[in-house]
């Protein structure tokens, strides 16, 4: 069996190359630069000061707990996905990064205080990930403010499934899912029997298939979607 720092190093990489298309030989420099592991049960993710992490295993989400007790869930963090963003750090949110699972972490090699490829090639990444992470902000705003329940929870799960995609996590549009009902509820605005239903319809329309701990969608041709497909708002060149 690998060990662990190599299983999640290797994860890492590939992913930091497939967020802002790299080679894999332009990613040589990086290699061995990667931060600790951190673990995290259910409940907050600290960032460490001054650094960004990626997670490697675990689900998380970006939200904002309210006064009565609730709170909103501003978007899901999936392996892959970047943690220490600016949208993470900013004085004026006052959202947090809490682990929906347990979760491990890697932290990113900032290289605050060199030069050369290696830097660039991270904060190229970081920048492709704020993008990412605002245009999957305007993708929960959509579903919570203009989709149907059913139509919200299957762009939400194509969402998923492309993200997973790029780092190697969804075959064939079937991906681990291991969040329960209650919790997405909770992140779509829905009571759990409204959830159900909508599930229940996506189902009977051959629009989704799950069991225990898994969810696929099937192929669906983009062309019959009477939501706006994910893909429509992938992240262009920051620059752009």
């Amino acid at each position: 069996m690998r060990p662990q720092r190599e299983v999640v190093s290797e994860f890492a990489l590939r992913s930091l190359a497939s967020l802002a298309h790299f080679s894999e030989a332009s990613m040589e420099s990086i290699t061995g630069r990667l931060g600790p592991e951190t673990s995290h049960p259910r409940g907050a993710v600290e960032i460490p000061g001054g650094a960004a992490v990626m997670l490697a295993r675990g689900w998380a989400c970006r939200c904002r707990n309210l006064a009565d007790g609730r709170r909103q869930v501003f978007g899901l963090v999936i392996p892959g996905d970047i943690i220490g963003l600016p949208i993470d750090r900013h004085p004026a949110h006052t959202s947090q990064v809490v682990a929906l699972t347990p979760a491990l972490a890697v932290g990113l090699p900032l290289l605050q205080n060199e030069t050369g490829a290696s830097e660039t090639l991270v904060l190229r990444a970081l920048a492709f990930a704020q993008r990412a992470v605002e245009e999957q902000l305007f993708g929960q705003m959509l579903r919570l403010g203009h989709l149907s329940a059913a139509d919200a929870a299957e762009h939400l799960f194509r969402e998923l499934s492309e993200r997973l995609a790029r780092v190697g996590l969804c075959n064939r549009g079937r991906f681990d899912f291991p969040l329960s009902q209650r919790v997405l509820a909770d992140i779509l605005g829905l009571s759990g029997v409204h959830l159900n239903r909508s599930l229940a319809d996506l189902r009977s329309r051959g629009r989704l298939e799950s069991g225990p701990g898994w969810i696929r969608v099937p192929d669906d041709g983009r062309d019959r979607r009477s939501a706006p497909h994910p893909s429509d708002a992938l992240c262009a060149d920051p620059k752009a």
